[in-house]
């Protein structure tokens, strides 16, 4: 084969592994615009969080220091001049890779919504719509909740077992692809809730939950629900 061939074969596979290794858990550490202050020297910007127009991003103690700090705190932050705009709680997610935690962030294009996942075992753990306006943070929501109190009737109506002592039910999302803000000020919803992710309880609660929420008015603008029928046991 010719050297030139062989090369234009072998580039598409270089350029995929390096950017396979760009990622916070291989301690990759995305280039802030200007150096942090140094009461945040122990952060970085979270790799893939950069808004659309790279003036906001998100921000995590460093993989380095993960485990040696006493502040694992997550923030959206503006980048030049820097300034912290509000933190954003995790719940008890870490968000190292090794911890089952992981993140996922999806800005609107003109970087005014953000959508932040902090995920853990089965799906997320937290959901934050964020609106920027200004330069600060006009409206901070959490989705989660928000989803968790249309649906906790029917749970308890259901009289199923809790997931665990900690949570009576779990979200349940293989990609997360379903919390995406759409441009218009809303977010788009479309999660599962269970006490059974494992599908080997025979009283087994699930619902899908479908939702456009306003980020403005702080409320849904549609919203519906149904149950999943267990799965029979084997």
């Amino acid at each position: 084969m010719k050297p030139l061939v062989l090369l234009s074969l072998l580039l598409p596979l270089l350029s995929h592994a390096v950017a396979a290794e760009q990622t916070y858990g291989s301690g990759y550490e995305p280039k802030p615009p200007i150096p942090f202050p140094s009461a945040y020297k122990d952060y970085q910007i979270l790799p893939e969080t950069f808004s659309p127009d790279k003036q906001f991003a998100f921000i995590y103690p460093k993989r380095s220091l993960l485990y040696t700090t006493m502040n694992c705190s997550l923030f959206l932050a503006a980048l030049n001049p820097f300034h912290v705009l509000s933190r954003v709680p995790t719940g008890y997610t870490n968000l190292a890779e090794n911890a089952r935690g992981y993140y996922a962030a999806r800005w609107s294009k003109d970087s005014a919504t953000a959508v932040f996942v902090a995920g853990s075992r089965w799906g997320p753990e937290k959901v934050w719509a964020l609106q920027v306006r200004g330069g600060k943070v006009a409206k901070q929501i959490d989705l989660t909740a928000e989803v968790r109190r249309q649906v906790l009737p029917d749970f308890k109506k259901s009289h199923a077992p809790r997931y665990n002592e900690y949570y009576d039910f779990v979200f349940e999302d293989e990609n997360d692809e379903g919390w995406k803000p759409d441009g218009k000020g809303h977010v788009m919803i479309d999660t599962t809730c269970t006490t059974d992710p494992k599908e080997l309880e025979a009283h087994r609660w699930a619902v899908r939950f479908k939702g456009t929420w306003d980020i403005e008015g702080s409320k849904f603008l549609q919203k519906e629900f149904r149950r999943i029928p267990p799965t029979p046991l084997k």
